[in-house]
């Protein structure tokens, strides 16, 4: 089925640091006169570090919207501009402390295909080295080592809870380590 989509009206409604909210007014299939309203957030990338002895990087910090300490894979938005595998590099050092020597693309996907047109894409890490730099001055971070059956385990006892993290890691068994890398 082909949807035919006309916008009357595309309006900023607010503007923030990262996240902009819109509203279009639109017609669709030329009948249907409707509101859509969604957030814009840039293109982001997360990242699955593995290291030698198949231990994942995992880092736990406070996420203030639910106050709750979060068991996440290391991630964060790409700056205008910039490269996906220069923001991978950025985003493990500043919230790991470590870089990669090889890196494979695991899974994109929407996190909040109604409402959102933000796009994650998810890549497994590995040939780890010890390289730092400074953190973001408002993200307070701990970085822990894990088998992936403790996560797997964690995420069953629902002691991570963030999507990005279930997701990628669930992606991660199915279409990379079943491959035995």
């Amino acid at each position: 089925m082909k949807i035919d989509v006309k916008v009357k009206k595309h309006e900023k409604i607010y503007t923030g640091k990262f996240i902009n909210f819109y509203a279009d007014d639109i017609i669709i299939n030329n009948k249907v006169n409707t509101r859509r309203e969604y957030i814009y957030y840039p293109l982001a990338v997360g990242i699955i570090p593995v290291t030698e002895d198949n231990r994942i990087i995992m880092v736990e910090q406070y996420r203030y919207t639910n106050d709750y300490y979060s068991l996440e894979i290391p991630a964060g938005k790409i700056d205008e501009g910039e490269a996906l595998e220069t923001a991978a590099h950025r985003e493990l050092q500043e919230e790991t402390g470590y870089d990669f020597g090889r890196l494979e693309k695991v899974y994109e996907y929407y996190p909040a295909i109604s409402y959102s047109k933000e796009r994650l894409i998810i890549y497994a890490a590995y040939d780890l080295i010890k390289k730092e730099l400074p953190p973001d001055e408002d993200e307070f971070i701990e970085v822990k080592f894990f088998t992936l059956d403790e996560i797997l385990e964690l995420i069953k006892e629902n002691k991570i809870m963030d999507g990005k993290t279930v997701l990628s890691i669930l992606a991660y068994v199915t279409f990379i380590q079943k491959k035995g890398l």
